[in-house]
Order: structure tokens, then C-alpha cells, then sequence
């Protein structure tokens, strides 16, 4: 009933080590709250591609950004 975002992944990640340890990242991401920090709700696969989803966000990707210019240091 929510919309996320998907990230999918462009390379095949079939290491079991590998997949844990993203499992284990999304547990602890679960975790914080903070506006600075992308909300993220699972990891799956479907048809061999891997993905994950996450909360959307409104704005300009920072590609788009920085065709603008450097960003300021502060």
C-alpha cells in the first residue's frame, strides 16, 4: 500500500557473504531516524535481480546538481 522507491542492482550479487552483510545493513538502518538518512525497507530478488526499496524522495538527483557546479563547503 506505500510507495517506494527501487534501486536495482546493475551487477550480479550471488555471494552469500555479500547478501548477509546487506541484510545486516538494512536491519541497523532500520534503526535510525533522521531526515539527513534514506529510509530503507527491504532487499529482494526477483528473477535473479537483486533490489532494494526504499522511501521516495522529492528533489533533483545530485548528478543534476553538480552539472550546476561545485557545491559550496558549507
Amino acid at each position: 500500500e506505500e510507495e517506494v522507491a527501487i534501486k536495482i542492482f546493475t551487477v550480479v550479487v550471488d555471494d552469500p557473504d555479500m547478501i548477509r552483510r546487506f541484510k545486516q545493513e538494512l536491519s541497523l538502518t532500520r534503526q535510525l531516524s533522521h531526515p539527513n538518512i534514506v529510509r530503507l525497507h527491504d532487499i529482494g530478488a526477483h528473477r535473479g535481480v537483486r533490489f532494494l526499496t526504499m522511501e521516495i524522495l522529492q528533489g533533483t538527483d545530485l548528478s543534476s546538481v553538480l552539472e550546476k557546479g561545485m557545491l559550496p563547503a558549507a
